[in-house]
């Protein structure tokens, strides 16, 4: 878990067997998730990468699989001002995961200003890619297959809650 550092790189590792999420990064910046193997990780909420708030991290090339909740998860930016965060999340190879909670994505973004791109993902119960509570979000070049095996109301791709201007204050 990092936490307000930055320019830190988290690469080459073989992450297993953890109950919560295998790497946690919050309030970050500059920094970079690459190259990892995560898989037998997290139980009802735990997810293999958490990027939450900061600005310009990555989720890069990592094999993640078995994973109890959410592949990776991406927030960041202020709605407000429609500050981007630029945190994003490419070329990652997401399989099997939502082993404890049905309700799980490949990749999971809010916030303003995030990417999930060229990102391979398949046998999930339920989303691909599930984006809301953002704005400027981009969504491009994913290969996502094998989704919704367990549940309904969804798709591969699946925009949730938008903002509520009213409360942004």
């Amino acid at each position: 878990i990092a936490s307000g550092a930055s320019n830190i790189t988290f690469q080459g590792f073989t992450l297993e067997c953890c109950a919560g999420t295998a790497i946690a990064l919050t309030g970050t910046s500059n920094c970079l998730v690459a190259a990892n193997t995560i898989f037998n990780v997290g139980d009802y909420n735990g997810s293999g990468v958490t990027v939450s708030g900061g600005f310009t991290n990555g989720v890069v090339g990592n094999d993640i699989s078995y994973v109890g909740n959410n592949g990776i998860m991406l927030s960041g930016g202020t709605t407000l001002t429609l500050t981007p965060a630029n945190n994003y999340a490419d070329n990652n190879y997401i399989h099997d995961i939502g082993g404890f909670n049905k309700l799980c994505s490949g990749v999971s973004l809010t916030g303003v200003g995030n990417r999930a791109s060229h990102n391979l993902i398949f046998n999930s119960p339920r989303w691909g890619i599930l984006a809301g509570s953002g704005e400027n979000l981009d969504i491009e070049y994913n290969n996502i297959y094998n989704c919704m095996q367990e549940t309904d109301d969804g798709g591969p791709i699946y925009f949730w809650s938008p903002v509520d201007w009213l409360s942004c204050r």
